[in-house]
């Protein structure tokens, strides 16, 4: 009875990983997963290395998650920025790589690589707000080629082939604007819908890329964090607002820290970056795009969308 308890116990607090037969998987707090726990059970099963690239480290169970892995002769880089952090160097081992990233911008990445194969890419950061209170998304993803492409970029622009869906992804910032102008034809191209869950959305082409969409009859559809839509997004929704574009502020306390869009059900656009101007063109980010989407990646973000407009309200 002890055993099958156990068993039970395990089997309901042991969340899926990626591999390479389930080579994507999607996360979010609003869809009833434990982040922080995911987190931690994929560096809990690393064999040989743990690469993490994040804005903000502060979650005590992860960094002595990390910690003991690097102790136990794990191959460990930690990337970070010290603005948005705890200062990380003292909670570690000689032998760990670890570095406080000051950028132009901010060093806003969200990426975290197990055993150079295994991938975890999205807006939350390793803080216990963010991966137990704020609105958050995490893909996850089994792709040896794309983490090769995270630890040693070639170019900003990658493209994969994974099973029948093709993923692009853009390292931020980028002179050349690939990942604003995939992102701007991504939503001209939409033939009936666009949904839209941002933290802080100002960059002015993507407003009007929304406007565009909505005035040829496109379903159009936004959802802002509540706090930014009444500061820093006060603008856009403003203006969104004048063209009689669907858009809703989430509610409570909590920030909805989504930075994602679903076009026509089919395509996924998702990252670290905000839609904003210094996101494109200053910060250390990614966006990273996903099509076509499968049946239950579809119910998946369909789901999420409907808890998302339940937990909102007009602004």
């Amino acid at each position: 009875m002890g055993g099958l308890f156990v068993f039970f116990i395990t089997k309901a607090t042991t969340p899926e990983l990626p591999t390479a037969n389930s080579p994507i998987l999607f996360y979010a707090n609003q869809s009833r997963h434990d982040l922080k726990l995911i987190f931690c059970e994929a560096i809990h099963q690393a064999q040989q290395s743990i690469h993490a690239t994040f804005y903000g480290i502060t979650d005590r169970d992860v960094i002595r998650a990390l910690a003991k892995q690097a102790k136990l002769g794990k191959d460990l880089t930690v990337e970070y920025d010290p603005t948005a952090s705890l200062s990380l160097g003292k909670h570690f081992p000689s032998s760990a790589t670890i570095t406080p990233r000051r950028s132009k911008g901010l060093m806003h990445r969200k990426i975290l690589i197990i055993d150079h194969s295994i991938l975890y890419l999205g807006s939350a950061n390793l803080t216990l707000p963010s991966l137990h209170h704020h609105g958050n998304f995490v893909m996850g993803l089994y792709s040896p080629s794309f983490a090769e492409f995270l630890t040693h970029p070639s170019s900003t622009h990658y493209v994969q082939a994974l099973d029948s869906q093709e993923l692009h992804c853009f390292l931020l910032p980028e002179k050349k604007q690939q990942a604003l102008h995939h992102l701007l034809s991504l939503i001209d191209n939409a033939k009936k819908s666009v949904r839209v869950a941002m933290f802080t959305f100002t960059h002015p082409l993507l407003i009007d890329a929304l406007i565009r969409a909505w005035q040829r009859g496109i379903d159009v559809a936004v959802v802002v964090d509540y706090y930014s839509g009444r500061g820093a997004s006060k603008k856009a929704v403003a203006r969104l607002t004048s063209e009689d574009v669907p858009i809703t502020f989430s509610r409570g306390q909590e920030l909805l820290h989504h930075k994602w869009a679903i076009i026509d059900d089919t395509t996924f656009a998702m990252g670290s970056a905000n839609w904003t101007k210094a996101a494109f063109v200053k910060n250390e980010d990614f966006l990273l795009s996903l099509s076509p989407l499968t049946s239950d990646q579809i119910q998946f973000l369909n789901r999420l969308w409907r808890v998302l407009e339940l937990e909102s309200s007009s602004q």
